[in-house]
């Protein structure tokens, strides 16, 4: 049998033992060291000079005095004389220094673990609360992967619950990330903490954006928003104009527009005949801007200016399409094509933009009388007739009277003054419009 235990090395009292209460009392004494242990400090390595009754100590590396070759060792003042022990894994004492439980590993003295596996509530640096279970305080916190990636995972019970990250500025809200009541990415922000406006919103099934800081119609041009496609008729269908919308005001910003509809016209509109037209506007400054609209069957092309605040009347553009046409004008401007050309039993014609007009023909004059000519387009004033005879001896065509705006009273005459039946070429020129 072993003069100790096995665990505390507390000495046996041995069969037929002298003075056994020597043998019990190291024993009791074995055990007030170990049970129930406490020490003064660990790592001590210098003996107090004046030690306390029942002081214990465990000893650092490096141990002086009274304490030396005994590193590591725990050590009780008792009955004017130091004790040692030397710990075993498992062993407990409170560190009355740290104010700590220590527990001997095998290697050194550690905090013993704790399980947070049902843990309800933790405090880093702060009070844990029921509100907030877990609540940290300090300049930042980390979280790292442990060989790999990481995640940080909030997870809600139903689409209507919470599941988000909030901002906070002195414990008011004003930014709030997740999903919100809904199962939407959203991004809100509010001023005060409680009016929230929802910035930005993204569907969970097709990815798509919406929300304050996103365009709500395709011509709203207000300051700090994200344009979606069709945004100002950009990537989809231009910006539709009907009677409800003037021109004038209600476009304010770079964008496409049209017109869908041939019975519903916007004021301002340009002159386009068929009403069914598109075009687009660059807004340059506030008060400068302009505009290129086209109809849709490409015949007609206009183009208007901004400026100082105030747009100016429409110009028309002239394309292939658009030189040859009708002729017109109002107030001294043109409002048709730039040449105009015709025919008929009276001859051909052909009429300018600018007012100008002259007509031809080739007629036979006649010999008994005075042979007239309706022009095959009537002149805003007497034009200016001149012709040629086709004759074998001198002759020349002769007014027999002043011209009007429709025709012309002439002959063809010999050099006695007589008429004759000969072949005449006329031409008219003068204008069909007194522009300005």
């Amino acid at each position: 049998m072993s003069d100790s235990s096995p665990r505390l090395a507390l000495p046996y009292l041995q069969p037929a033992q002298a003075q056994k209460h020597v043998t019990v009392n190291t024993a009791l004494a074995g055990l007030d060291l170990l049970v129930q242990s406490s020490v003064a400090a660990i790592g001590s390595v210098t003996p107090p000079a004046v030690p306390g009754e029942g002081e214990a100590h465990v000893l650092g590396s490096g141990a002086t005095g009274a304490w030396a070759g005994q590193d590591g060792a725990l050590a009780l003042w008792a009955d004017g004389a130091w004790s040692f022990r030397a710990p075993q894994p498992g062993w407990r004492v409170w560190d009355l220094a740290e104010g700590a439980l220590r527990i001997w590993d095998g290697t050194g003295w550690v905090h013993p673990p704790v399980d947070l596996s049902e843990i309800e509530a933790i405090g880093i640096g702060t009070a844990a609360s029921t509100a907030n279970p877990l609540s940290v305080a300090g300049p930042a916190s980390l979280f790292t992967h442990a060989g790999g990636g990481h995640q940080l995972k909030i997870n809600k019970a139903a689409t209507g619950e919470t599941a988000t990250l909030l901002l906070q500025s002195d414990w008011t809200g004003h930014a709030e990330i997740g999903l919100a009541g809904t199962n939407a990415l959203a991004l809100k922000v509010s001023a005060d903490g409680s009016a929230w406006t929802t910035a930005l919103s993204f569907d969970p099934a097709t990815g798509l954006a919406s929300g304050a800081c996103v365009q709500q119609a395709p011509e709203d041009g207000s300051a700090g928003q994200l344009m979606p496609v069709g945004a100002f008729g950009l990537g989809a269908t231009a910006v539709a104009l009907d009677s409800s919308a003037d021109m004038a005001d209600n476009l304010n910003a770079t964008h496409f527009f049209a017109n869908p509809s041939v019975n519903s016209v916007p004021a301002n509109a340009p002159p386009v005949a068929d009403m069914a037209w598109a075009g687009y506007q660059v807004r340059i400054t506030s008060s400068r801007s302009i505009r290129l609209v086209g109809s849709a069957s490409g015949d007609h092309l206009f183009w208007q200016g901004k400026t100082s605040g105030t747009w100016e009347d429409w110009d028309r553009l002239f394309t292939q399409r658009s030189v040859l046409g009708s002729v017109t004008q109002s107030a001294g401007r043109p409002t048709g094509a730039l040449i105009e050309s015709g025919s008929g039993a009276n001859g051909r014609y052909r009429r300018f933009a600018c007012g100008f007009m002259e007509c031809w023909h080739s007629m036979t004059a006649s010999a008994a009388a005075a042979t007239g000519w309706t022009f095959p387009a009537a002149f805003a004033e007497p034009p200016v007739v001149t012709g040629t005879a086709v004759a074998t001896v001198l002759a020349a065509v002769v007014l027999d009277a002043a011209p009007t705006t429709t025709a012309a009273s002439l002959s063809v005459r010999d050099a006695a003054d007589a008429r004759r039946a000969d072949g005449m070429y006329l031409r008219a020129t003068g204008c069909w419009s007194l522009m300005s």
